[in-house]
């Protein structure tokens, strides 16, 4: 664009304001994100909700991916991304069928990266194919985003999405993913203000692969890059005998129903879920 044009100021504006490109992502979860993708590439990476394309940016960036979909969720939003992030392949989304773009082609899926809608609900239920004919059906738009995406993953693809707490409890689509085929790897609890001092917001960023996973690695994350280069590595090797913050193996289930931690620092749900765990296989009962 010739300077003084009016579609260049607008994206200088956004520019300056950190509403677009990696500026806009907290340090923290860049450097994450950059550290499970690393040594990847993709041929299709997707975005189903990605704003101004931040993220669907950096996926592209480490992956080098050679078609990045990313899905605006209005036709302002889609304008908006066309203009501050041009090298990705945006696609208008529909918020009464927001699944519709996955229509528009056909190629499994390598790397799925989403920070996911908060506690948005769909007009009506939507429906995922699952296995033998079953479906899964929700309207939270995150869980109905996150099922279909996934179920289009690779046999080596990964997803990483950041979700509110809620989806570890015992009504989230959790318990369903194992019928689309996918597991929960890892959930890794984001430090509290990642978003900034006044968006009091919880969430985890989660690693899903196309399998199911037995147990799950689950690690509270810092704004200190080397204790989180560590969790990274130690879920990367399986090492989980460390310091409790540092990542531990649990059983999904057993760790949802006997915490809560929709309510609970992540390190204390997985200290309680340990001290429940120890002294039932020593013959005590313990409530709660």
């Amino acid at each position: 664009m010739p300077p003084g044009d009016p579609q260049q100021v607008v994206v200088d504006l956004f520019r300056s304001l950190e509403l677009g490109g990696e500026d806009s992502l907290p340090p923290a979860l860049i450097d994450v994100v950059r550290q499970l993708l690393e040594g990847r590439s993709a041929k299709v990476a997707c975005d189903p909700w990605a704003g101004l394309g931040a993220l669907a940016e950096l996926v592209k960036d480490v992956t080098h991916a050679q078609q990045s979909i990313a899905c605006a969720q209005s036709p302002t939003g889609d304008a908006l991304g066309r203009l501050l992030a041009p090298e990705l392949d945006w696609r208008s989304g529909d918020f009464a069928d927001p699944l519709s773009f996955l229509q528009s082609f056909d190629d499994p899926i390598d790397i799925v990266a989403s920070v996911l809608p908060y506690d948005v609900r769909a007009p009506q239920a939507l429906e995922v194919p699952g296995d033998a004919g079953s479906t899964v059906r929700s309207r939270d738009l995150a869980s109905i985003l996150l099922a279909a995406t996934c179920q289009r993953l690779a046999p080596q693809g990964i997803g990483l999405f950041v979700v509110a707490p809620r989806f570890f409890s015992t009504q989230s689509i959790l318990r369903d993913l194992p019928r689309l085929g996918v597991g929960v790897e890892a959930a890794l609890a984001l430090p509290a203000g990642i978003f900034g001092p006044s968006a009091h917001i919880s969430a985890y960023l989660i690693v899903i692969r196309k399998r199911e996973s037995g147990r799950m690695f689950v690690a509270q994350l810092s704004q200190d890059r080397h204790t989180n280069s560590q969790i990274v590595n130690n879920l990367r090797t399986g090492d989980a005998q460390g310091a409790l913050e540092l990542g531990h193996l649990v059983d999904p289930d057993d760790f949802r129903e006997r915490v809560d931690p929709t309510s609970n620092p992540l390190g204390v749900a997985i200290a309680r879920y340990l001290t429940i765990t120890r002294l039932n296989r020593g013959g005590f009962f313990v409530v709660g």
